[in-house]
């Protein structure tokens, strides 16, 4: 294989790679770094021309790239020789907003190359995922609290009927006490009785209501 064949493969390749590719050359002893090349995916997915790129100072271009992180990248990799990878994280400036990650390695020419993807539509589907989970939680929480209030106020009703019941007992006792003849004492008795227990019942259910109302104990 001759030169010129190696050199078109390596050229159609740098072009159709799905991944962005960006070469750049070190200005002012790694001060800046200026771009040398820009395949085009990188073009679709920055949204800018090759043309409008190369030349000029990536600072320039992309302004917010040591907020990003990647500039330090740079100048590592361009001094040492190593390769690095930048992880995920979002690029933002006045033109984009975008989610990439940059895998950089420095050319035996000195050049630093740059093979970075686009997961801008993988992180707003995880983040719209968890601003569902979050909204499924708040209402998971709001469907248990209308829960608890509605057992609340199903333990209210019931107890204001228990209560009006062993009201009317007790009414019922103390009318069937007047009507039992003086001398059936024994009779008596255990009616004052029944309505002694009504009243302790009655008592203590109030009790307790009103102490898990507040919280209170007993």
């Amino acid at each position: 294989m001759n030169i010129i064949v190696s050199c078109f493969i390596l050229i159609s390749e740098f072009q159709n790679i799905m991944n962005g590719v960006a070469i750049y050359r070190a200005e002012n002893d790694g001060e800046d770094f200026v771009f040398v090349d820009f395949n085009k995916y990188a073009e679709s997915i920055d949204n800018v021309k090759k043309d409008d790129l190369v030349g000029k100072s990536v600072l320039k271009m992309f302004p917010s790239i040591k907020d990003f992180g990647l500039f330090d990248v740079f100048k590592r990799v361009w001094k040492t020789g190593r390769p690095e990878e930048h992880p995920v994280a979002l690029y933002k400036d006045e033109r984009i907003s975008v989610w990439r990650d940059n895998f950089v390695y420095r050319l035996p020419s000195g050049e630093i190359v740059s093979v970075y993807n686009d997961v801008t539509s993988r992180k707003q589907a995880e983040e719209e995922l968890e601003r569902s989970q979050d909204q499924l939680r708040s209402f998971t929480d709001h469907i248990q609290d209308i829960r608890e209030d509605e057992r609340a106020n199903i333990a209210h009703e019931i107890h204001d009927e228990m209560g009006q019941a062993l009201t009317g007992l007790n009414m019922d006792l103390s009318w069937l006490a007047k009507k039992v003849p003086g001398d059936r004492e024994e009779l008596l008795e255990k009616i004052r009785a029944m309505s002694g227990l009504v009243s302790a019942i009655h008592k203590n259910r109030t009790a307790d209501h009103r102490g898990s109302e507040t919280g209170a104990p007993g």
